[in-house]
């Protein structure tokens, strides 16, 4: 299998690589040859075009396969953690307002145990909503 990557855009590296978990590059090493490999790497290294070409039966269509997983897992993770950031700055900003609060007076222990799931009045509701509000900007905004 032979690569070739054209840079349209004059552009430098992609950080698609970087963003590839050990585990899935050690996965792609033990199902894939050198040249396959080597393939992936450079397609994911680079922003472009890649070119795969070879004879019949060299792997083409694998390495594709493999490729498309290589991005999408790249995407994913990069997604999550961009989402973990945001969910992270949002509850230390409610748990410092929270402190900021004078204290609340004793509740009764029925009302305990109804707010027992929650952290700084940042409920597990609190979370889901945020976690699917944010989720579903990033799908619109695509």
């Amino acid at each position: 299998t032979t690569t070739t990557t054209t840079d349209l855009n004059n552009s430098s590296a992609s950080a698609v690589w970087l963003s590839v978990p050990d585990a899935f590059r050690k996965r792609i090493g033990r199902h894939l040859n050198a040249s396959q490999c080597k393939a992936i790497e450079t397609a994911c290294q680079n922003k472009g075009i890649t070119l795969l070409q070879g004879p019949p039966g060299t792997g083409k269509t694998r390495t594709v396969l493999h490729l498309m997983n290589a991005f999408h897992i790249s995407k994913t993770l990069t997604n999550y953690q961009a989402l973990a950031k945001t969910m992270h700055a949002r509850f230390c900003a409610r748990a410092a307002r929270t402190r900021q609060q004078p204290p609340q007076q004793p509740q009764a222990p029925a009302q305990a145990h109804a707010h027992a799931s929650t952290f700084g009045g940042y409920s597990l509701q609190d979370v889901l909503h945020d976690v699917t509000q944010q989720s579903l900007h990033h799908r619109l905004h695509e």
